[in-house]
C-alpha cells in the first residue's frame, strides 16, 4: 500500500475533477488524486488537487 499524507485544503488549493473546476467536497474516498503541496508551518498545505474520478478511469475498478 502506497504512503498516506493528510493534506490541509484552503480556500486557495485549485481542485479540478476530470480536468474540469471543482471543490473538494466534490472529491469521494478513492479517488486517484496528483497533488502539489508546500510545506508551511510543519504542515502540508495542498496548492492544486488532480482528481480522476473512477467513472472516467481507463481501467476497471475491482468491486469491494
Amino acid at each position: 500500500m502506497p504512503d498516506l499524507l493528510q493534506l490541509q485544503i484552503t480556500d486557495s488549493t485549485a481542485v479540478t475533477l476530470n480536468g474540469q473546476t471543482a471543490s473538494a467536497a466534490q472529491l469521494q474516498p478513492g479517488t486517484d488524486v496528483r497533488a502539489s503541496y508546500q510545506m508551511v508551518d510543519g504542515q502540508s498545505k495542498a496548492l492544486k488537487i488532480d482528481a480522476t474520478s473512477k467513472s472516467s478511469s481507463q481501467e476497471p475498478q475491482p468491486q469491494k
